[in-house]
């Protein structure tokens, strides 16, 4: 939880009861998860147990959430998934508010920090997000493999319906060179994290073989500087530079080696990567 985030803040004055809770096991599980304390520090949003009354609300998929200038993780809540999982935060003019309960049934704390995002959020009117989720982040990519870890666990091979039900978060391509084993996967997807796009059809990642030859990221700016040597180089229909173009940068980048570089440099600080966003580049508003 970001306590220094504003909507803790004010303009109403807020005193967050916090207490402690022993640390869900099966946040463990999940990225980042096995170095958490024993216990986790907690605020209470809704005033008692309401489940025969309230659903127990939603959460969102924290991996990737704040890969776009406009996004902000604030808190998560107690959930059956990971511990990042996020049950406050905002994207362009929209409010996440994942406890399910009205004000009525809130601690004193929640209906103010209610009041407070409502406040906040008056900042963002007419803040359309800059992009559409249209794919996973990458961090689920060691995630499909911890699946698999842990149905290899005990016997070391998973059984016939697991296998089958695990190959879903695996492309073809991958699967035909690596099977469904863990150590294999996991080696693959560490070594080429950088050069990760989404397979063509359904769940999960590939190493794009172009980015992997140059031994650059996708998502650092350091793709941004090799296209503009690779036009000089190779010209602009080359059918790596081309390619490149169209999959990665947004579709009103010059491709004439003089024209990207007068375009990269009048842009280069409003540039910005989104896996969610589909893997791809994109300008942020002046």
């Amino acid at each position: 939880m970001r306590l220094d985030h504003p909507i803790f803040q004010g303009p109403l004055p807020v005193e967050l009861e916090l207490a402690e809770i022993e640390t869900p096991a099966h946040y463990r599980d999940w990225p980042g998860g096995a170095g958490l304390p024993a216990r986790l520090p907690v605020w209470r949003v809704q005033a008692a147990d309401l489940s025969p009354i309230v659903s127990r609300g939603t959460i969102a998929d924290p991996y990737g959430f704040e890969d776009s200038p406009d996004a902000e993780w604030i808190s998560s809540g107690i959930n059956s998934k990971s511990y990042r999982s996020l049950a406050l935060g905002r994207h362009g003019n929209f409010f996440y508010w994942g406890f399910s309960a009205d004000p009525a049934h809130m601690t004193a704390s929640g209906r103010t920090v209610f009041l407070n995002v409502l406040v906040y959020m008056r900042g963002f009117q007419g803040a359309r997000p800059l992009v559409r989720r249209e794919a996973r982040s990458r961090e689920w990519a060691g995630i499909y493999v911890s699946y698999v870890r842990r149905a290899q666990q005990g016997e070391g091979v998973a059984d016939s319906s697991q296998l089958g039900a695990l190959r879903k978060y695996f492309p073809d391509a991958v699967l035909s060179r690596l099977g469904v084993e863990a150590a294999p996967l996991a080696e693959y997807y560490q070594q080429n994290l950088e050069y990760l796009q989404p397979a063509e059809r359904g769940f999960g990642f590939v190493a794009d073989p172009d980015l992997a030859a140059l031994q650059v990221s996708n998502r650092r700016p350091e793709l941004l500087e090799r296209l503009a040597t690779l036009l000089e180089e190779r010209g602009p229909d080359d059918a790596v530079v081309l390619r490149l173009f169209r999959q990665y940068l947004p579709a009103e980048a010059p491709r004439s080696a003089a024209g990207y570089a007068a375009w990269l440099e009048r842009n280069r600080a409003r540039l910005f990567f989104s896996d969610v966003g589909g893997f791809r580049w994109f300008l942020a508003p002046p």
